[in-house]
């Protein structure tokens, strides 16, 4: 079984980049707030694959933890993230792209955009 078959943890980061053709009439293209408090969740949890035979531990034990329907990987986080965005700022007509990029570490990552 290879390192990432156990149990382990990375501190992600996301880089997050939203272009429009111009800026709604309050003079923004999203505001951050909603963006932020798209991904706040998972700030600071364990995030596991719902079908994990470790989540009723880890509830159990009253750890913080945010459900996926996939593994937690860079790419499907980024996929994931991708998807929460697209809610809060595709309720701009002039939305040209979101693009996601999420860290593992200093040399991997995964990314994705939604054009």
């Amino acid at each position: 079984m290879s390192k990432c078959g156990l149990l382990h943890g990375h501190n992600w980061k996301a880089e997050i980049k939203i272009t429009a053709g111009k800026v709604g009439p309050l003079g923004y293209i999203v505001d951050f707030k909603e963006v932020k408090e798209a991904v706040r969740e998972m700030d600071h949890s364990i995030l596991i694959f719902e079908g994990d035979t470790i989540l009723s531990d880890l509830v159990k034990n009253k750890q913080k933890v945010y459900r996926m329907n996939c593994n937690p990987t860079c790419e499907n986080l980024a996929y994931h993230i991708l998807d929460l965005l697209v809610g809060v700022c595709c309720q701009t007509e002039s939305l040209i792209n979101i693009h996601v990029k999420v860290w593992e570490n200093e040399d991997s990552y995964g990314e994705v955009s939604l054009r």
